[in-house]
């Protein structure tokens, strides 16, 4: 689904909200559209950020509740504000609320051909069958049918050379690198109650993170064209590879924030000084004591993710070269946790040494001078999702 279009000669405010697995953000972003080829930055007028309710065993069920819980006090908070009407509303959905895949498509023909919209469509509607049928092995369990989210030509070549615009023109070959994603219709219905019990009758559309993530990596970090993004959140981690600018393989795996806080669950301690303990940890607030008596536990956590990062490197196709840097984004109180763990080599292979990795974290700090920000913390994914929605916005 396409952000969208309406006048795209004003500004506007729009509404985003960023659906993750362990938090519901919101915001109000006034977005602008480009004069004489120069975009302002995006502002955030006002934001929100409400935790989804933990569980020490994981029920989909109840998970699915709560996070209709979080996304409607999330929601509240943005109109109580009173700071602005949004004239669209965007939400950003992470895992487990969809599933993607990436499909490097290739067309070949002994002669010269021409490149029209329909086939662009057909190329798409095969690799959304492909997906659906991946989906219902995936989600047998849930009822009901699953709704496209985005379909996202990532680059194009023609003949082996890049181009912005196949459409209208002739070729020998087509190579396109497509993103697909879609959601179970349950997920995406019970987010539009939600947020519709708020806002009412203004238009929703959806997208995923990872496109977000990519666009602003892109933007933020154009001189790398090979890199991990990688998003921890609360119960997940996903993990996007990119190569030749490209968002080429994403992968996903059941590991995130609370995975730490259950570890500390195993010791009989309530949740929200296991969370303290955390941000203690994170802002280096403990004693030498205290880190001593956590760091098996610190370990343990960051030796499970570590072998299901390895595990999901060696899913990846043997021609796929590993990159060494990694964009790593999470929430602020775990980022020194599993930077460390990348920064300090994670084996790829059966060789015997590890590979390092350099790691940069995605902080807010880092996308100031594209993003502004009038009410609130530097919350990065909002800052991101911002970024991402006033480009596709406005695009040709």
């Amino acid at each position: 689904m396409g952000f969208f279009g309406g006048n795209k000669n004003k500004e506007k405010i729009i509404a985003i909200f960023d659906i993750g697995s362990g938090s519901v953000g919101g915001a109000l972003v006034k977005i602008f559209p480009k004069i004489d080829g120069i975009q302002k930055s995006p502002t955030i007028i006002t934001q929100s950020r409400v935790d989804i309710a933990f569980q020490d065993e994981l029920d989909f069920e109840t998970f699915f509740v709560d996070m209709q819980k979080s996304l409607y006090q999330s929601a509240t908070e943005i109109y109580n504000a009173k700071l602005g009407a949004p004239e669209e509303i965007m939400c950003v959905l992470a895992s487990p609320w969809f599933i993607g895949e990436t499909r490097e498509l290739h067309i070949e023909k002994p002669e010269p051909f021409y490149i029209t919209k329909g086939m662009i469509d057909d190329l798409v509607s095969d690799e959304l069958k492909n997906l659906v049928d991946i989906y219902k092995k995936k989600y047998e369990d849930i009822e009901g049918k699953s709704i496209l989210i985005e379909s996202k030509i990532f680059q194009s070549r023609l003949n082996g050379y890049k181009t912005d615009d196949p459409i209208g023109k002739k070729a020998k070959t087509l190579d396109i690198h497509l993103f697909v994603s879609i959601s179970p219709e349950i997920c995406l219905t019970r987010i539009k109650d939600s947020l519709m019990k708020v806002f009412h009758h203004t238009p929703i559309s959806f997208s995923t993170f990872l496109t977000s993530i990519y666009t602003g990596a892109r933007e933020r970090f154009e001189d790398n064209d090979a890199y991990f993004l990688i998003d921890i959140r609360g119960e997940l981690t996903d993990i996007a590879i990119v190569s030749g600018d490209v968002l080429i393989s994403t992968i996903s795996f059941p590991i995130g924030k609370y995975g730490i806080v259950r570890a500390f669950r195993e010791f009989g301690m309530p949740v929200d000084q296991a969370k303290s303990l955390i941000s203690l940890h994170a802002n280096n607030m403990l004693d030498d004591k205290s880190k001593d008596e956590i760091a098996p536990t610190i370990e343990q956590v960051q030796k499970s993710w570590s072998v299901m990062f390895e595990k999901s490197i060696a899913l990846l196709p043997k021609t796929i070269a590993v990159p060494s840097m990694i964009f790593l984004i999470t929430d602020i109180d775990t980022a020194l946790w599993f930077r460390e763990v990348v920064a300090n080599g994670i084996q790829i292979g059966s060789g015997t040494e590890k590979k390092k990795f350099n790691v940069t974290t995605l902080g807010g700090q880092l996308f100031l001078d594209v993003c502004k920000i009038t009410d609130g913390n530097c919350d990065p994914f909002i800052m991101i999702e911002a970024i991402a929605a006033s480009r596709t916005n406005y695009e040709k």
